[in-house]
């Protein structure tokens, strides 16, 4: 594997400002940890034709071969989707339920790059933002993967997200996740460094602009944590809880435990603030990698919300700890 070791957490600098304390230091807790780059969600452009990727890999490891522990371990929970992240021109879905969406196509600037999982012979797919250093992207040149719109993930209908990712050493924030419109939607990205703390951040941003009963900042919401991702080539494993339901309770300045993130195994203690909103209903794609400068492999999506014991033991599977199954 390419520096997978553990990272030091923390939250992000917000995309909006309110009135609620975003940032801790896990760094206590972990060390280790590696940057990366991105930017926003976008138009469609048409396939690119310049992928270097092969086949995408299937269910029942690389050519033919037994499945791994990972994909024993994802096959076993079920998902609503799950992309190998090959870097071909399409991706097969290889979840369960969402069989509406069979497959995913890839746009523009991308590549096929070795696998960030350990003990696992296949490939992801490393993405470019053309731009990225000279001010923000034009999102129709972005590198990315778009699912076609799959439905749902709205309101208290609960999901958890999970991928892998890599960064170069340049980080400039960007998205590694988003479905949204210009009226709504979601982003599971990372942040920019911040000069103040030396650190970077992840974070997930909800917002619903169709609610103009509400103020700015009610109309936004999210979680995040600042993390040390400077050391080039580390690979991390980020996941994103989505728990709202009818109990969830909010306190005076909207905070609640609704959205919740892990980084690399640990949990970031801050709740989210600060509009008590759900996620909206849209139509719209899931895109992933959409202005990031950076590799991501194995993105599944899962239709409740994992438990502390399984993401901890799927970030165990993915670094190929010892006696780590899902058997």
């Amino acid at each position: 594997m390419r520096g997978m070791a553990p990272s030091r957490a923390l939250p992000l600098l917000a995309p909006f400002i309110c009135g609620c304390n975003l940032f801790v230091s896990l760094e206590p807790l972990q060390g280790g940890g590696e940057g990366g780059e991105a930017s926003s969600s976008g138009t469609l452009s048409g396939p690119s034709s310049s992928s270097t990727g092969a086949g995408a890999a299937g269910g029942g490891g690389a050519g033919g071969a037994p499945p791994t522990a990972w994909e024993r371990c994802v096959a076993s929970k079920s998902p609503l989707i799950h992309l190998r992240m090959s870097g071909s021109i399409t991706e097969p879905n290889l979840g369960s339920t969402k069989t509406n969406v069979p497959s995913a196509t890839y746009y523009q600037p991308h590549s096929t790059v070795p696998g960030l999982l350990v003990a696992e012979a296949d490939e992801a797919a490393s993405f470019d933002d053309p731009l990225s250093d000279i001010g923000d992207a034009d999102e129709d040149e972005s590198g990315r993967l778009e699912l076609a719109d799959p439905g749902g993930f709205a309101g208290l209908e609960q999901f958890s997200i999970e991928l892998w990712f890599r960064t170069p050493e340049s980080f400039d924030g960007g998205a590694l996740v988003s479905r949204q419109t210009a009226t709504g939607g979601f982003r599971l990205e990372l942040g920019a460094r911040q000069v103040s703390d030396g650190l970077d951040n992840v974070t997930f941003f909800m917002f619903d602009d169709t609610m103009g009963s509400l103020s700015y900042d009610e109309r936004r919401r999210q979680v995040g944590f600042n993390a040390d991702l400077s050391q080039p080539d580390e690979v991390h494993h980020v996941v994103f809880l989505y728990r709202r339901s009818a109990t969830t309770t909010f306190d005076l300045a909207g905070n609640a435990d609704d959205l919740v993130l892990w980084l690399d195994g640990v949990r970031t203690p801050l709740q989210a603030c600060c509009g008590p909103i759900p996620l909206p209903a849209i139509a719209a794609p899931l895109s992933i990698g959409n202005g990031y400068s950076g590799a991501i492999d194995e993105l599944v999506v899962h239709g409740r919300v994992l438990s502390d014991a399984e993401i901890q033991l799927h970030h165990a599977v993915g670094r190929g700890e010892a006696g780590a199954s899902c058997d």
